[in-house]
């Protein structure tokens, strides 16, 4: 059974990092926002419950500690969120502090994008997917009977799959799928929702 999506803030950041970082999230199994600013981040926060914020330091418009502060504020939806700090090493040892001040996680900045989403992946514990591109049979539950289709597969983790179809279901549908995976005999058999 796939949960919901889990949501992550990119905060700081140049447009052309924010994409990159966006890119290794959602491979982690995230969808990504990006604010340019920490005043249009704290915009944000006040709004979503992010899972989890990766803030640049120093932010552009606003003090990183000052950053932190608002979103580790009582009554912040973003309060208990996972928030990873990540700086270029000659700014390390400053950033250091803001983890006893309410960051969860350093992370240098030239370790990349991969690092930073294996980072909140261990925060949030996503289990990490892979991309399996494969053929599968649905056979879908409706109100008014059963559905029998053929879809792709676009990724596979331990707790679920994201199944590419021509339709839409609603949330709650009842389904019992089919896998072949190439080169074996027995498909992959289950059920989800």
């Amino acid at each position: 059974m796939i949960g919901p999506q889990q949501t992550a803030l990119i905060v700081g950041f140049s447009t052309e990092q924010s994409d990159r970082l966006a890119v290794a999230l959602r491979d982690a199994g995230l969808f990504a926002s990006s604010a340019a600013t920490a005043r249009s981040a704290l915009d944000w926060v006040a709004l979503l419950p992010f899972d989890a914020v990766v803030m640049a330091h120093p932010l552009p418009d606003l003090a990183s500690q000052d950053f932190i502060a608002a979103v580790r504020a009582p009554g912040s939806l973003c309060r208990q969120t996972a928030l990873v700090i990540v700086a270029p090493t000659e700014r390390r040892d400053e950033a250091t502090r803001f983890l006893s001040e309410g960051g969860n996680r350093l992370v240098a900045l030239e370790d990349g994008p991969p690092k930073v989403a294996e980072t909140i992946r261990g925060l949030l514990q996503i289990k990490p997917r892979f991309s399996v591109r494969a053929a599968s049979r649905l056979k879908v539950q409706l109100p008014l009977g059963t559905v029998l289709l053929l879809c792709q597969t676009e990724n596979v983790s331990v707790s679920g799959m994201l199944l590419r179809t021509d339709q839409d279901y609603p949330l709650g549908t009842m389904l019992a799928f089919e896998l072949r995976i190439p080169g074996e005999s027995t498909p992959v058999r289950g059920f989800g929702v």
